[in-house]
């Protein structure tokens, strides 16, 4: 497993990718053409939905762009590239192997009639969603996925096809150029990433942010970031595969509302207030406002509702607003 999580960051590589995913009966598909040259650099051109059509990711390890057609904008952000760090990998392996069972068959077919291995990664506790893997044999790239949810229903799969690798690939991106007529809109600056839960503490102006919330979850990364006119701080914790994310923001803050979004009834948290759980897709979604911080927080994550309410009774605000 160490070598299919290094791989994406030390080979070059293209192809063609299909994500499908599968929410309460409502499918949707997406289609990407991807070029990924060197660690930390890519460019993804969306073939589909219709509705994607035209937009357009690129970076180069230190500036990412998107180009939204239907905007005719295009959005200027430092990178947000995952990390290399073996130490990193090291520490995503170990959860992975403290919090799931991994089953190897060494001999299946993979994209386009590829040898691979195929790893069935199940959580010990039924809790969080569990995978199949088909990992690449001559590359170590993993080129298909598929995700179930805690239910047992399968939630997405994807997979490469027309997939390259090295000396085929090229070396080097194609140069960005604004599309006519867009306008361009700059946030560098406005996020900077926070390498500790001590650095992210010190961001929010007072509240805990732990470097474990339970559930096997350990702190990932966190960054500032602007939202609602105010900078608040993002917390991502992972158990070695799955991911939450917590939100902090200053202030009593409305969460925004879709008409697919499922309301759902969680017990109420202790001196909390505005609290509300909710799915929306494969995620369940949990916010909440804290009056001592005045602050509010969103903890989302593609687990169960019980086992999201037990991780936020992890991470909710206990420490005074510092004045």
């Amino acid at each position: 497993m160490r070598r299919a999580f290094s791989a994406p960051f030390h080979l070059r590589y293209a192809g063609i990718q299909t994500v499908l995913t599968f929410a309460a009966g409502q499918g949707t598909a997406s289609v990407t053409a991807e070029l990924h040259p060197a660690p930390g650099k890519f460019r993804i051109a969306y073939i589909n939905p219709a509705s994607s059509r035209g937009r357009l990711e690129q970076s180069d390890g230190r500036v990412d762009r998107l180009y939204l057609p239907a905007q005719r904008l295009v959005v200027v952000s430092a990178a947000t590239g995952q990390s290399a760090d073996p130490a990193a990998i090291r520490r995503s392996i170990r959860r992975l192997e403290r919090n799931y069972r991994l089953q190897i068959a060494r001999s299946v077919h993979g994209v386009d009639g590829r040898a691979a291995w195929r790893v069935r990664i199940t959580p010990l506790d039924h809790a969080r969603p569990r995978q199949v893997l088909w990992i690449d044999r001559s590359t170590w790239l993993i080129t298909r996925r598929a995700t179930y949810t805690a239910d047992g229903a399968e939630a997405s799969r994807s997979s490469w096809r027309l997939l390259r690798v090295g000396g085929a690939v090229p070396t080097s991106l194609p140069s960005w150029h604004d599309p006519p007529h867009a306008r361009v809109v700059t946030t560098i600056g406005s996020s900077s990433r926070l390498a500790t839960p001590a650095a992210a503490q010190r961001a929010t102006g007072g509240a805990v942010v732990p470097a474990r919330i339970g559930g096997g979850f350990g702190f990932d990364s966190a960054r500032t970031m602007r939202a609602k006119g105010s900078t608040g701080v993002l917390v991502t914790y992972s158990d070695g595969l799955n991911a939450v994310s917590l939100l902090l923001l200053p202030g009593r803050r409305t969460i925004a509302v879709s008409p697919s979004d499922v309301a759902l009834k969680a017990p109420a948290m202790p001196g909390r207030q505005d609290q509300r759980e909710m799915r929306r897709g494969m995620l369940t979604i949990l916010w909440w406002y804290d009056p001592r911080l005045n602050a509010t927080a969103s903890l989302q994550g593609e687990v169960t509702p019980q086992l999201l309410l037990k991780l936020a009774m992890n991470v909710v605000p206990t420490a005074h607003k510092q004045r």
